[in-house]
């Protein structure tokens, strides 16, 4: 049997490692290195934190916002 990625593969994957280089601050030689489970591990722990970043604003009425890595990276390709 074959193993096939979707076309746009690639371009998800571009996605993500600009999403983890621009918003949690990771360097892209770092990225190249890092093993996939590890950079989902930190995307989903950025989210989360966003996440709980953006309910305390909402308590406190502050709208000041944090980036989302969600624009950039499809948590769907996991």
């Amino acid at each position: 049997m074959l193993f096939s990625t979707s076309p746009k593969a690639e371009q998800y994957l571009k996605d993500e490692l600009w999403g983890c280089f621009k918003y949690i601050k990771i360097p892209l030689d770092v990225l190249y290195k890092m093993p996939t489970r590890d950079r989902k591990y930190f995307i989903q722990r950025h989210n989360e934190s966003y996440a709980n970043e953006q309910s305390q604003n909402n308590k406190t009425g502050n709208t000041a916002s944090t980036a989302d890595i969600n624009k950039a990276a499809s948590m769907s390709q996991m």
